[in-house]
């Protein structure tokens, strides 16, 4: 496997055992620990930890994807972040559902 394009990860909330699933968009690097305002369960005062892409107990669909930003999200970016893309990282991005006509 080349990178983690495609696959799935589950982040788990520290403090009360909510967690979200994400999917690589591209291959980059992720977090091993992301803020608790990604938790799902309302003023949850932890922090979400990856299971390294060990999901064989997940059940449903993605909410978050990792992709690397467009031209105009880098430019918006912190000094940090661009660095953190610069080396190959990923940004996060809750995945909309766009609506059918």
């Amino acid at each position: 496997m080349n990178g983690y394009k495609d696959c799935l990860n589950k982040y788990t909330c520290n403090v009360c055992g909510s967690f979200i699933i994400t999917i690589d968009r591209d291959n980059g690097t992720t977090p091993m620990f992301i803020s608790g305002a990604y938790c799902p369960t309302a003023n949850c005062k932890g922090y979400l930890v990856s299971s390294w892409y060990i999901v064989d107990d997940v059940d449903g669909e993605p909410t978050y994807e990792w992709r690397k930003p467009t031209k105009k999200e880098y430019k918006k970016s912190s000094l940090d972040m661009k660095e953190h893309f610069d080396l190959g990282g990923l940004d996060i991005h809750k995945i909309v559902e766009v609506k059918k006509q």
